[in-house]
């Protein structure tokens, strides 16, 4: 990580988190929002600003002109301490597979009869299937990791659909996207592990 942090990738590295509230029309092809620690939903956060985060920021996204082109990946870095009743699963590559974390798949694409009755699958990815989706997305060849292995979220996808119209997510009305452009930033990373 340090060849990066200290590097001139980190020249990619947008600060703060924010301006992706402001400026969604203007982001990158692949774009990974890291929300600051009190509205990440990390366990120890201790703060019930998340949802309204995550919706500020479909919201930003989906009122943009990138939304006609989206695949948003909504999902945690881990399991956060809570219980799983699915016993992790070990793989014939020696990756154990570990507690399983959600993911939400929002896009003018998504396998959705409408925006009142979401489609759930039950498919099991690794969080490397978002990888080997920008990978195939965008014809890149793979780093022959996990990745190559892993099956990249076509199920939560239908591109031969006409593209959805966008449906803002509703949101507290006092933790809004002014809020969060409003927030005194925290400073501390939102993992420390």
């Amino acid at each position: 990580v340090s060849n990066v942090r200290n590097g001139p990738d980190w020249a990619n590295v947008i600060t703060p988190q924010t301006r992706i509230l402001t400026e969604a029309a203007n982001i990158p092809s692949v774009t990974y929002v890291v929300p600051s620690l009190p509205d990440s939903d990390h366990a120890g956060s201790n703060s019930t600003t998340g949802p309204a985060w995550v919706a500020s920021v479909v919201n930003a996204i989906g009122t943009s002109s990138k939304w006609k082109n989206t695949a948003i990946f909504v999902l945690w870095d881990d399991w956060g301490g809570w219980y799983d009743h699915v016993a992790p699963t070990v793989t014939q590559n020696f990756t154990i597979g570990g507690f399983r974390v959600p993911v939400i798949c929002i896009s003018p694409y998504s396998e959705q009869a409408n925006p009142a009755s979401p489609v759930v699958d039950h498919t099991q990815h690794g969080t490397d299937g978002i990888l080997t989706f920008i990978e195939q997305t965008f014809n890149l060849g793979s780093l022959n990791m996990q990745d190559a292995i892993e099956t990249p979220f076509n199920e939560c996808f239908n591109f031969k659909q006409k593209p959805k119209a966008f449906v803002p997510i509703p949101s507290s009305a006092f933790y809004n996207k002014q809020y969060f452009l409003n927030e005194h930033a925290s400073n501390v990373a939102p993992d420390d592990d």
